[in-house]
């Protein structure tokens, strides 16, 4: 062939393809590659890779392959995939860990039958909305709580503006969240719960530090903090307002603490206050001697944000014990059977908590997820339904999760 060579986007893929390529540079010798902000999906011999965004020059050594690829369009790589692109910034991903299966295209003889192939499925998943994703949104709009959320992050090209406005209605004027945003504390003072359903709503847009309504709840959080950085679950303001039996204020510092945390990490909000939570939440983790129930979930959050990975994964491995056979954490005090799931304990396939569980029991799980969706399009929550109000808007927030996480995995 002689070197490297484009070609024109597959018909019916030009929106989201920027050029089909092929090159023989890798058979005898390296090739360095400079960061263009595009992802691609390249074939070294039978290994189909997500090849993400590169931030500096990348050299690729020599394979004795024949190389070909699918290069995708700056900023549409998070949709075609399912998989926000942040998440193989830098990475050289088998795609099947993303979800989608590839055994078909991978045996196929040759390179062009290989591209047809994955033009095929890419065409798939550009045609429509889901089924599955349409019942849910149906069932989402019942909610409107989160309406304007799933409309955001499902539906192609959704405005963020919307969001903002409705989540607005429940900042009060010291900067933090309230008014039953979430629904187990329903005050109008502001909450460290809703703050963090806040923070998982800006988070999902990929908001910013820069964001105005994050920095001020980010000052909120600062003035309710003990000098060591811990959080109280549930503030006194709570008192005399429905509220989940669970939902008890107290002065104690909780594991709220680990969330809040990893999500002003996530959102690049570099705070004295952050700083000092990090150390709290790294002396908790490691004092740890029988992890259990929810502190396991909100301490994984924590070790999956924040940037120390060599730290985070000698911790991840110590809360290995809390996990069972099948995956699964169990919740002492909670329903019968209460249990956490390892989509819910890790939701990306690329976290650092991933560690903790096999393939086998992440596709086992996906698959039960999607088998989980009720005739009403939404999912349901598995813990104590204490009120009806409570429990649509659970089911709401559930659902939300259950469609971010099949996304995250490339099964929507």
């Amino acid at each position: 062939m002689g070197g490297y060579r484009e070609y024109r986007p597959p018909t019916g893929l030009e929106s989201v393809v920027a050029c089909v390529w092929a090159s023989d540079v890798l058979v005898r010798g390296r090739q360095r590659v400079v960061p263009d902000g595009c992802v691609d999906l390249v074939w070294l011999g039978t290994r189909l890779l997500v090849v993400g965004a590169d931030t500096k020059p990348l050299v690729w050594e020599a394979t004795g392959e024949f190389t070909h690829g699918i290069r995708l369009r700056p900023g549409l790589a998070g949709a075609v995939l399912g998989v926000p692109a942040d998440e193989v910034r830098d990475q050289q991903i088998p795609l099947s860990l993303l979800g989608p299966a590839v055994a078909d295209w991978t045996d196929a003889a040759d390179s062009s039958a290989r591209v047809r192939l994955l033009t095929e499925a890419l065409l798939r998943r550009k045609a429509g909305p889901d089924p599955l994703v349409a019942a849910a949104v149906s069932r989402l709009s019942r909610s409107a709580r989160v309406r304007a959320v799933a409309l955001a992050a499902f539906l192609d090209d959704g405005p963020e503006g919307p969001v903002l406005t409705a989540l607005a209605a429940y900042q009060n004027d010291d900067g933090g969240f309230g008014h039953a945003l979430e629904p187990d504390v329903r005050c109008l003072g502001s909450q460290p719960a809703a703050a963090l359903a806040a923070l998982d709503v800006l988070t999902g847009l990929n908001a910013s530090h820069n964001t105005p309504m994050v920095a001020a709840v980010a000052d909120w959080i600062a003035t309710i903090a003990h000098p060591d950085g811990g959080i109280p679950t549930v503030l006194p303001s709570a008192e005399g307002h429905p509220r989940a039996p669970w939902m008890t204020p107290s002065p104690e510092a909780g594991f709220l603490t680990y969330a809040l945390a990893a999500r002003m990490w996530q959102l690049g909000a570099r705070t004295s206050w952050l700083d000092t939570a990090t150390t709290w939440c790294w002396n908790q983790i490691e004092a740890i001697v029988q992890p259990v129930g929810y502190t396991v979930e909100f301490a994984l959050r924590f070790l999956d944000a924040v940037p120390d990975p060599a730290r985070a994964a000698a911790a991840i491995e110590r809360l290995r014990p809390a996990i069972r056979a099948d995956g699964t954490v169990p919740v002492e005090g909670g329903i019968e059977n209460e249990h956490i799931r390892p989509p819910d304990l890790s939701p990306r396939p690329t976290a650092p908590s991933r560690a903790l569980f096999d393939d086998t029991t992440i596709t086992a799980e996906l698959d039960r997820l999607e088998r989980g969706q009720l005739d009403d399009g939404g999912w349901d929550f598995h813990f104590l339904h204490y009120s009806p109000g409570q429990t649509v808007e659970w089911r709401g927030l559930t659902t939300l999760a259950a469609l971010r996480t099949l996304r995250a995995h490339g099964r929507i």
